[in-house]
C-alpha cells in the first residue's frame, strides 16, 4: 500500500476502480460470500498459529461470520445456508489441524505483523501481513489464501507477485533483518465433489524482485500524486477487468456513486495510520 501526502494507493487492477474506492472512498454495502469466508479463516489461522489451541480458534472463526452477518449480499442467506457455509469453514480448519498441527518443519513467529516501509521519492509502503515463520535458519514471510481450486496455474500465479514480494520488502525493512521470501499456505475448500486439501510453497524472493517491485509501486505513487482528484477521467479504465468489478455499474450508466447503491468504505487500518501523517 503506497502512501503520499494523506493518500494512498491499494494494488487495485485499475485506475478508476482506485478513483471509487480511494479518491471518492466508496464502495458497495454488501460483502460477498467468498470474502466473509476468506476473513474468517485468516481470523482462525491467526488465532490459531498464536495459541495453538483449537477451541479458541474455532470460535474466533464463528465471530467473525457473526461480524460479517449483516454485511452479507443483497439476497439475504437464508439461517440454514449460513449454518453450512459456516460448518463447512470450521471442517476446513479442523482439517488443517489436522493435517498441520504438531508441524515442526515451520515456526510461527508473530502473526498480523504490520508496518511502514520507505519507497522512492518520500513515498512509504503500509502493508500488514499474515504472519512470520522461521524454516531452515531463515525468516518467511507467511501468506494464507482460502481457495476453491488449486490449479497448477492458480498456484504458480505467486511466483512473482508484486502484493507478495512488497509483504517481503517491507517485512524486511521494518525488522532491519532479511526476509528470504514467502511461505504460500494453501487452503482448498471442502465442497460437494471434493474434500478439503492444503498445499504449501516456498516463493524465494531475489533482491531483483524487490527492485523491481519497488520502482513500480514508487512510479504509480507519483504517477497519482500528479492526478487531480476532482477529475475521474484522469483515472482511466481498463476495461479487461471490468466484468468482476463492483464500480461496473457506476463506470457504464454514469450513475451517482453517492446514491443509494453505495455507502461510505469503512476506514481499515490504513486510514487509522494516516491520521497520524503530517502532510
Amino acid at each position: 500500500m503506497v502512501i503520499n501526502r494523506g493518500r494512498y494507493e491499494v494494488y487495485v487492477t485499475c485506475p478508476r476502480q482506485y478513483y471509487w474506492l480511494y479518491v471518492r472512498n466508496r464502495q458497495e454495502p454488501v460483502i460477498g460470500m467468498p470474502l466473509r469466508y476468506g476473513s474468517a479463516v485468516h481470523k482462525f489461522l491467526e488465532v490459531w498459529h498464536k495459541l495453538y489451541q483449537l477451541d479458541p480458534a474455532i470460535d474466533a472463526l464463528k465471530q467473525d461470520f457473526k461480524r460479517t452477518l449483516n454485511q452479507q449480499s443483497v439476497i439475504p442467506l437464508t439461517l440454514q445456508v449460513e449454518q453450512q457455509i459456516m460448518a463447512e469453514a470450521e471442517l476446513l480448519c479442523r482439517k488443517y489441524v489436522e493435517r498441520y498441527g504438531t508441524e515442526t518443519e515451520y515456526t510461527f513467529i508473530n502473526t498480523e505483523l504490520q508496518g511502514d516501509a520507505p519507497l522512492a521519492n518520500g513515498h512509504s509502503l503500509r502493508f500488514r501481513i499474515d504472519g512470520l515463520v522461521g524454516h531452515d535458519n531463515k525468516l518467511w514471510v507467511a501468506e494464507h489464501k482460502t481457495t476453491r481450486w488449486l490449479g497448477a496455474s492458480f498456484i504458480d500465479s505467486f511466483t512473482f507477485n508484486f502484493q507478495v514480494i512488497s509483504y517481503v520488502y517491507g517485512s524486511s525493512k521494518v525488522l532491519k533483518q532479511p526476509i528470504a521470501g514467502t511461505l504460500m499456505n494453501f487452503l482448498r475448500k471442502p465442497q460437494a465433489n471434493q474434500e478439503a486439501a492444503f498445499h504449501r510453497m516456498l516463493v524465494v524472493t531475489p533482491p531483483s524482485h524487490m527492485r523491481d517491485m519497488l520502482m513500480s509501486f514508487s512510479y504509480i505513487a507519483s504517477e497519482i500524486e500528479d492526478k487531480d482528484p476532482t477529475d475521474m477521467y484522469q483515472f482511466p479504465q481498463k476495461t479487461k477487468e471490468c466484468g468482476s468489478c463492483q464500480f461496473r455499474n457506476i463506470c457504464a450508466f454514469e450513475s451517482d456513486p453517492h446514491g443509494a447503491s453505495y455507502v461510505p468504505r469503512p476506514q481499515d487500518y490504513v486510514d487509522q495510520e494516516l491520521a497520524n501523517v503530517t502532510v
